[in-house]
This record gives structure tokens, C-alpha cells and sequence, in this order.
């Protein structure tokens, strides 16, 4: 559906994919990069996991998995990192194609020279985990963790990624998972998306 989406004409500026599961990124990620959008290709991942394992649960297509099959296609810097397994973190080490900027490194807004430097001249794919931003302000996921980034912080690498990439063909937000009676985190997921497209074509 990407590729198709993608090699049409008029080619979108912008596509933004929606979920749902983590794990349409890695469909997501190999159509973008069978396509003239995904030359000089580089990911930009926000989550609160990892998702470097190279299968989960019997699926090498797992939301687990994620980052690990996009990895196949391109390189990765992902942000707002604070869980992961032993496995993961030994892939981690030895691979020189993904960069993690944990957490706890952001406070000091220092990893955002690290970004501009990656992404900087280049096709960036973002992918949103909605669980990368802290559960006080993103509750509606499945797998939540303590700590995560703002919404200053996500609105600030939004617009690094804007100001220094070559484009961004496609972006996604992924992993709603919407609680009953609570709106908020719907509508930040919505301004997000929003927030996203205005930077981009910006």
C-alpha cells in the first residue's frame, strides 16, 4: 500500500500512516524504501522500548521487533529509550547502524545536535511510539513506562527534524490505545499527527 501510495501521481508530499500496532512500521519502512522517496533513507524512532529484539512471541514481525526490521532497510536513531532486554542491548552494542538516546539523556537537550547531525541532509522516516512520551501525559498505551519525554521535547525533535532533513516522506503515530472517559490522550495524539504534518510541509 505504501509503494503504491508512494509511486503515484501526484507523489503526497507527506504520508502519514496511522495504528495501531508498532509492527506496520516494518511494512511501512520497506515500502518507503522501495520507492524513489526512500533514497539516502535514515529512521527517526520515539519510544519508550527498544523493539530491537529479532522476534517476540514466535514473530519476527512482533511490535517488539519494530526498529530491529526497520534496521533492515536503514539506519536508526531512537529516543526517549528506557526499556530494553539483555538480548537487545547486545545487538545494540555491536550494531553501528542504530544510535539510542535513552531517557534519562535528554534533560539537557544536548541530544539534539546528535539528531540535526543525523538526520541533516537526509530522508527521514519518523516513527512514533505514543508510549516514548511520559505516561502522565500518554496514558492510552499498552505497554507504559515511568519517565518519557514532553510534549516540549516531542514538539522540539519534531522541528529539528523539519529544519535539517532533506524531507520526510512518511511519518507514523502508533500504538494508541484509547481509555474510556479519558480524551486527553486521544486529542494529544490527534495534535501530534497535527504538529507533525504543519512542521514537515512547513
Amino acid at each position: 500500500a505504501v509503494i503504491g501510495v508512494l509511486s503515484g501521481r501526484p507523489r503526497p508530499e507527506l504520508l502519514v500512516v496511522l495504528g495501531g500496532e508498532h509492527s506496520i512500521s516494518a511494512g511501512v519502512a520497506r515500502g518507503l524504501a522501495g520507492t524513489e522517496a526512500g533514497g539516502d533513507l535514515v529512521a527517526v524512532q520515539i519510544d519508550a522500548h527498544a523493539d530491537l529484539r529479532d522476534s517476540y512471541e514466535g514473530s519476527r514481525f512482533s511490535h517488539a521487533c519494530a526498529a530491529r526490521r526497520i534496521l533492515e532497510v536503514c539506519p536508526v536513531m531512537q529516543i526517549g529509550i528506557r526499556s530494553l532486554s539483555q538480548e537487545e542491548e547486545e545487538f545494540r552494542q555491536k550494531s553501528n547502524r542504530v544510535q539510542t538516546v535513552f531517557a534519562e539523556e535528554t534533560a539537557d537537550g544536548r541530544y539534539l545536535e546528535r539528531l540535526a547531525e543525523f538526520v541533516r541532509g537526509k530522508r527521514v522516516y519518523l516513527t512514533v511510539d505514543l508510549d516514548g512520551l511520559d505516561p502522565s501525559i500518554m496514558a492510552a498505551v499498552g505497554t507504559p513506562e515511568p519517565g518519557g519525554l514532553s510534549w516540549g521535547q516531542m514538539l522540539e525533535i519534531v522541528r529539528v527534524i523539519g529544519r535539517e532533513a532533506a524531507g520526510v516522506p512518511v511519518a507514523d503515530v502508533v500504538e494508541l490505545a484509547p481509555i474510556p472517559g479519558l480524551a486527553a490522550p486521544d486529542f494529544l495524539a490527534a495534535k501530534l499527527v497535527y504538529k507533525v504534518m504543519a512542521t514537515v510541509l512547513a
